[in-house]
């Protein structure tokens, strides 16, 4: 699999380390956050990203990820749960089949930059989309 993302926004969606915010003069008193897991003395407060639509996760033989392009080759199907046939009657992408084990779908026509209103919308239904089963919290950033 490959997308398209703005890699500053990409960044701030998935940085979870306090010390990112405060050395960039980035405020982050007002973003959830929660305990690292770790016992003491590594526990420390991070950012809680799980609600973040721009997110990436790292699964087993793909990253959890989405963007306005992205291309899907035959073992996303099987790794991640979702439907080839599904993404491709969904009206609201446009799907183009470049090779015959390869899909290429397209959701908006600008990488994704904010995750809040229609951007943060169209990000959550594709995520839902391609990674059927995962549990979509909606927390604003």
């Amino acid at each position: 699999m490959a997308w398209l993302a703005d890699a500053e926004f990409e960044f701030w969606q998935n940085a979870e380390d306090v010390l990112e915010y405060t050395s960039r003069g980035k405020p982050h008193v007002d973003l959830p956050k929660k305990s690292n897991g770790f016992p003491p003395p590594l526990e420390k407060t991070i950012i809680d990203i799980t609600s973040n639509p721009g997110r990436r996760l790292l699964r087993v033989g793909y990253i959890e990820v989405v963007g306005a392009v992205m291309w899907l080759g035959e073992s996303f199907w099987r790794l991640s749960g979702a439907s080839r046939e599904a993404v491709e009657d969904a009206q609201w992408l446009r799907v183009t089949s470049p090779a015959s084990s390869a899909l290429r779908i397209q959701a908006a026509e600008r990488c994704f930059t904010s995750q809040d209103g229609p951007s943060g919308e169209l990000q959550r239904r594709l995520r839902s989309l391609l990674f059927p089963g995962r549990l979509e919290i909606a927390t604003k950033r």
